[in-house]
C-alpha cells in the first residue's frame, strides 16, 4: 500500500510537469501562428515594382496587426497628382535608414508588390483602407 501511494504521488508530479510543458508548447505554437499571420513574406525580396515620393498621410491599420500602416505617397512613378497607398508591415517590409516610416513629409524610395490589406477600427467594426500594394523594401529620408 505504501508503495502504491509513492507511485501515485510520482504520477501526479509527472502529470503536473507534463501539463506545464504542454501549456508552454501551446503558447509558443499559438504565438508563432499569430506572428506568421501578421508577417507577410515578400516572394521576391530584391525585386518588385519601384516607387518613390513624398509621404503625405499615414493610416494606422489597427485591425491588421501591430505597427502596420498604410502610407499615402505622392508617387513620382505613377500618374502625377494621384496619391497612392502602400502598406508597411513591420518585420515583413525591409526598412532601410533613416527608419522614419512613421513620419509625415519624408521621402520614400523602394520596391512594392501587388496585394495587401489595411483594416482599421471605425466604431465597433473594421473597415478596409484602399491600397495599391505592399512595400517590399523601403528607405526614408531624415
Amino acid at each position: 500500500m505504501k508503495y502504491l501511494a509513492i507511485l501515485v504521488k510520482k504520477l501526479k508530479q509527472n502529470i503536473s510537469a507534463a501539463s506545464r510543458i504542454l501549456i508552454a508548447v501551446t503558447v509558443v505554437i499559438v504565438g508563432g501562428a499569430i506572428a506568421f499571420g501578421v508577417y507577410v513574406h515578400p516572394t521576391e525580396a530584391d525585386t518588385g515594382i519601384p516607387f518613390g515620393g513624398l509621404s503625405t498621410w499615414i493610416q494606422y491599420c489597427t485591425c491588421t496587426g501591430p505597427g502596420v500602416i498604410a502610407v499615402t505617397v505622392m508617387d513620382l512613378s505613377t500618374t502625377p497628382g494621384t496619391p497612392t497607398n502602400y502598406i508597411y508591415y513591420p518585420g515583413g517590409t525591409i526598412l532601410h535608414p533613416e527608419y522614419n516610416i512613421y513620419s509625415l513629409g519624408v521621402w520614400l524610395l523602394g520596391n512594392r508588390s501587388p496585394g495587401g490589406v489595411c483594416m482599421y477600427w471605425v466604431g465597433k467594426i473594421c473597415v478596409t483602407w484602399p491600397t495599391d500594394g505592399s512595400m517590399v523594401r523601403v528607405g526614408t529620408s531624415l
